[in-house]
């Protein structure tokens, strides 16, 4: 049987993560402070009170990484849109954390100074782009429409197009290798969208 009341008070106990900007510095976390001041009086207007704010790193561990992980060492690698960031974990505690300010949206903005539009760079470099050149097995020519309509057709190379990826993702790596180096880590978790590309995990050993 189907009974209807009106309700007179509803109280709901929740958790609300925000993930700001973050700043890393020889392994410190900080948050950006106009950014929580920012949040806070949103909030507040709303007459709600933020109880804690989470790291990105944070965040991103407790939802993607075990703890026999944690404890055993692993590495987390975030492949952004705007940025790289890595975590390390040993014996269930953060040894390390980084960020790089290369991202997926600065390799689309490389390939996309051949003379084709940024969007027209995204899809070349989705369908056709390899974090590591040598492991191409075939080699393409592709047409793809200049930026200005009245310009003659871009015809990019594919070897061109992973020679641009793969030095970019160097650049980013390479700080990143360094640390898994420095920190023995043999156990690797990659995410976010830019993780998709290609032979990507290929450059990380």
């Amino acid at each position: 049987k189907l009974i209807e009341e009106k309700g007179k008070k509803i109280e709901i106990e929740y958790t609300f993560v925000i993930i700001p900007t973050t700043f890393e510095h020889d392994g410190e976390k900080t948050i950006e402070r106009n950014c929580i001041k920012s949040i806070e009086k949103s909030f507040a207007q709303a007459g709600l009170q933020i109880e804690q704010f989470f790291l990105k790193s944070d965040a991103l561990s407790t939802a993607l990484l075990e703890e026999d992980e944690k404890e055993k060492g692993c590495a987390l690698i975030d492949f952004g849109c705007g940025s790289t960031s890595i975590s390390i974990y040993q014996k269930n505690k953060p040894l390390f954390t980084g960020c790089i300010p290369i991202g997926g949206k600065h390799i689309t903005a490389d390939i996309s100074s051949l003379g084709i539009s940024f969007e027209n760079a995204e899809k070349l470099k989705c369908k056709f782009g390899q974090a590591l050149q040598s492991a191409m097995k075939q080699q393409y020519i592709i047409k793809v429409p200049a930026v200005v309509p009245d310009e003659e057709v871009r015809k990019i190379d594919t070897q061109v197009l992973n020679h641009i990826i793969e030095t970019r993702q160097r650049q980013a790596l390479s700080p990143i290798v360094k640390q898994i180096k420095t920190h023995n880590v043999e156990h690797l978790i990659m995410t976010g969208e830019a993780a998709k590309l290609r032979d990507l995990d290929r450059l990380l050993y």
